[in-house]
């Protein structure tokens, strides 16, 4: 079933933007605590912890301590502000009403006329028929 509403179809965007940050936040956790946890197992294996995080393995290997906690780094607030960002990246249309996607003028008690939703302050006509004149400049040339 299709989505009907800009609402729905927002809402089912965030999800999908949503559950794609926490997989590759999931990854990265998984990945950090792999490396991480491997280099104390192998120091703990030597029998010198501290060894487990200065030794390379071999000629062009990376030292997988640094990069395991560069990837709890940015995978950890990654999974914590997932909701934010989901929120961040797909955003809600500005034009229309949320609720019923409604594109037309909003009433005099800034309500939706299609659903009723509350589309925030009410609006107000004097400012919008204000006319701006130009300025008086006829006391200034009388000096």
């Amino acid at each position: 079933m299709a989505p009907t509403s800009p609402a729905e179809r927002t809402a089912r965007a965030r999800a999908r933007v949503l559950w794609t940050i926490r997989l590759v936040a999931a990854l990265l956790i998984g990945a950090g605590l792999y490396l991480v946890v491997n280099r104390l197992f192998f120091g703990l294996l030597i029998g010198n912890l501290r060894i487990g995080w200065t030794h390379y393995q071999g000629v062009g290997e990376g030292h997988f301590f640094a990069h395991g906690l560069a990837m709890l780094a940015i995978g950890i607030p990654l999974a914590i502000l997932s909701r934010r960002a989901a929120r961040w990246i797909v955003a809600m249309p500005d034009a229309g009403c949320p609720a019923c996607g409604y594109t037309g003028e909003r009433d005099a008690a800034g309500r939706c006329p299609e659903c009723g939703a509350s589309l925030g302050q009410p609006r107000t006509d004097s400012l919008s028929t204000t006319k701006h004149s130009e300025p008086d400049n006829s006391s200034a040339a009388n000096r």
